[in-house]
């Protein structure tokens, strides 16, 4: 009895400072707090459920090879379902409003004061260089896809806050936050298995679609680690909540224009989703642009043109100081060195830009290994 009375009280001061943990993180996160953004996705997804390679596995062997011919079949099903609305959105940036939003809502935020904001397309491309990597880090995973059976079109951002650990040339990481922010946008009246409503969009009012998805999953973060929405993290959310005479689990947290704000799950495992129906005439609201103060813009550039960044060195991280405290502006890091001349080269009066989209590179064209340069002295064989 004794034995058991410990370990009952072990294991409730073990989730009480498990449960404690998440309101344990300071407002804000820090003044400088690196932001990575790891854009892996090249093209819009599509979601296939796994019911019947499961249910196959149940039968032994020659269920779990009925299940994976089944499954298999469905998969084929499904990318040739959503290879139109593909190639409709095979011009779509999803880097670039995600960015606008970033830079826009994240400074001031219960996140960082003056966010250092880091896109990387690969996982191991942060840590190529492990001096250089943030030991503390909030980490976005973003993701934009369709839902099971062509009925949503959603936008998840998988938020973690990370500790890193440097040890014998390894990276450990542990897990201090972790929480996902939806908005799924559905038609009132959908048709199941079918890409023609979507299609129906177009690609301009899909593409704003998506792009106010960004937005409200971005603005669904800021506000949950502001001092109101940390308020919520204690709370245990039972029942369910009625939107447009549908019944979603979960309880309304805001509403923000057509999409409402859910917040569901218990105090470890919370979760927000905004939810979105759409009819046939939808617009997109016009999102705000993030404009740059003049006076820092204009003191930068003086700044480069007295003294240039020298040739060779390492300027990764590009930071642009704020001309007043009352407005932070994030810092941005650059993909590559920035080397800036003393005397700028004037441009030719006239100038012939092409209006023709250039050839999206593939993922190993992308990160394929460089050429060895030819040491000197050496002839170059053919």
């Amino acid at each position: 009895m004794f034995k058991r009375l410990c370990l009952a009280l072990g294991l409730s001061v073990f989730c009480a400072s498990s449960m404690a943990r998440d309101n344990a993180l300071p407002l804000p996160l820090a003044s400088d707090m690196p932001v990575e953004v790891q854009l892996t996705q090249q093209e819009l997804a599509i979601d296939v459920s796994s019911t019947a390679m499961e249910m196959g596995m149940q039968f032994g062997l020659v269920g779990a090879l009925i299940g994976t011919a089944v499954q298999n079949a469905k998969n084929k099903n499904a990318e040739a379902t959503v290879l139109p609305l593909r190639n409709m959105m095979v011009g779509y940036d999803f880097e670039t409003p995600l960015m606008r939003s970033l830079q826009r809502r994240l400074p001031g935020s219960g996140i960082a004061d003056r966010p250092v904001i880091t896109v990387v397309h690969a996982p191991w491309e942060a840590r190529q260089d492990l001096d250089g990597m943030p030991k503390h880090v909030l980490v976005i995973r973003p993701r934009y896809a369709m839902g099971d059976a062509m009925g949503t079109a959603y936008v998840l951002l998988n938020v973690t806050i990370e500790n890193r650990q440097i040890k014998n040339g390894t990276v450990k990481t542990r897990f201090l936050f972790s929480r996902p922010y939806a908005v799924r946008s559905s038609f009132q009246l959908p048709a199941t298995g079918e890409s023609r409503p979507w299609l129906d969009l177009g690609a301009a009012r899909m593409g704003g679609l998506i792009d106010q998805s960004i937005d409200q999953a971005v603005a669904m973060m800021v506000y949950d680690f502001s001092a109101e929405g940390r308020q919520q993290w204690d709370q245990k959310i039972k029942g369910k909540s009625d939107i447009a005479g549908r019944s979603v689990s979960g309880r309304i947290e805001r509403r923000e224009g057509d999409v409402v704000w859910v917040r569901a799950g218990n105090t470890r495992f919370q979760a927000i989703t905004g939810y979105q129906w759409l009819r046939s005439d939808y617009q997109p609201a016009a999102l705000p642009v993030a404009v740059p103060n003049q006076a820092v813009a204009v003191e930068a550039a003086a700044s480069q043109a007295v003294a240039p960044t020298p040739s060779g060195a390492d300027t990764s991280i590009v930071q642009v100081a704020a001309a007043s405290h009352s407005e932070p502006v994030p810092s941005v890091s650059a993909s590559a060195a920035v080397d800036t001349p003393a005397h700028p080269v004037q441009a030719p009066a006239e100038t012939s830009v092409s209006t023709e989209p250039g050839k999206r590179k593939t993922f190993w064209e992308t990160y394929r290994p460089k050429d060895q340069p030819i040491p000197q002295g050496q002839a170059a064989h053919p």
